[in-house]
Order: C-alpha cells, then sequence, then structure tokens
C-alpha cells in the first residue's frame, strides 16, 4: 500500500453521502490493485435479480489502466478471509508471548534451583573440609581421640544433610 492510499483510507469517515443515503460498507475504501484509483460500487440489473460490484470506470477517460470488476460477494469473502487471518495472527501471538512468559518463569526456577544446588554444594565442601582438618588437629595435639571421634560423626552426619 503506498502512502497516498494509507492517507485516502485514513482520511475515509463513514456516515452519509451527499445525498443523505446510507453510505455502503466499502465506500470509498475499493481501490484499482495496478493503479490505486478508486472504484465505484454499481448495481446491474438482470430479470428480477440485482448484482452489486465494484468496478474501476476511470479506465474510459485516462488510458492508464483496464477495466476492473469486482463482485461485492467475492469482495465481502476476501475482506473475511482476511480478518480471519489476522484475528488467527493475533491469537497466535497472543499464545508465543504466554509461551514466552512461561519459559521465562521456568528459566527463573531453574536459576533459583542453581543457587540453591551451588549454595549445598559449598556447604557439602565446607564440612569436608573441616572433617579432613580434624586429623591434623588430632595430629598437633589440638584435640583429643575422643573429640576427634564426636566431630567426625558430627561432620559427616552434617555433611550427609547437605547433600540431600
Amino acid at each position: 500500500m503506498t502512502l497516498r492510499r494509507f492517507r485516502r483510507c485514513l482520511s475515509w469517515i463513514p456516515g452519509t453521502s451527499v445525498s443523505g443515503k446510507a453510505v455502503e460498507l466499502f465506500s470509498g475504501m475499493v481501490c484499482c490493485g495496478e493503479c490505486g484509483g478508486a472504484m465505484i460500487r454499481k448495481t446491474v440489473s438482470s430479470g428480477k435479480k440485482k448484482y452489486v460490484y465494484y468496478v474501476y470506470a476511470a479506465h474510459k477517460n485516462e488510458k492508464s489502466c483496464f477495466a476492473h470488476s469486482l463482485r461485492v460477494e467475492a469482495l465481502d469473502e476476501l475482506v473475511l478471509e482476511s480478518l480471519k487471518k489476522h484475528i488467527q495472527d493475533v491469537i497466535d501471538l497472543s499464545n508465543l508471548l504466554e509461551l514466552t512468559d512461561t519459559v521465562q518463569l521456568q528459566q527463573a526456577g531453574v536459576r533459583k534451583l542453581r543457587d540453591r544446588l551451588e549454595k549445598k554444594q559449598a556447604e557439602v565442601d565446607r564440612w569436608q573440609t573441616l572433617s579432613r582438618s580434624l586429623y591434623e588437629s588430632l595430629q598437633d595435639g589440638l584435640i583429643d581421640k575422643n573429640e576427634y571421634q564426636n566431630l567426625r560423626k558430627t561432620y559427616s552426619r552434617r555433611r550427609d544433610e547437605a547433600e540431600k
């Protein structure tokens, strides 16, 4: 769509025509697909039936394009299908945004679990280091054998609890 046609669509305001009749649904909005010229609504009678078309008639005077016509039923169907596709795109985008939110929540949960795991591992490492230093304390005479055994059991139990 060119900027000119876009501006023309923005300036279109539904209401009544110059003669005071109600404006048709697509009045002023249907354009030639080749040159962008305005198409007008025509009603053609054939016996008791009436057929409604949008036609491009400026080709007769301007010779800039060819004659084009579009049945109003075909236009209605094209617009309806386009709207359905647009609505489906919006729904798909909404679903995608929901999935994005879900993924972000899951990633936040994974980060929290990773942080907890790192803290637990640091705690396990701390108890393991303390347990290893006990033997040195026993050798240096800082603790006796009874204290060594009690502290070793305590450190082992706390390390096992931290590993859970």
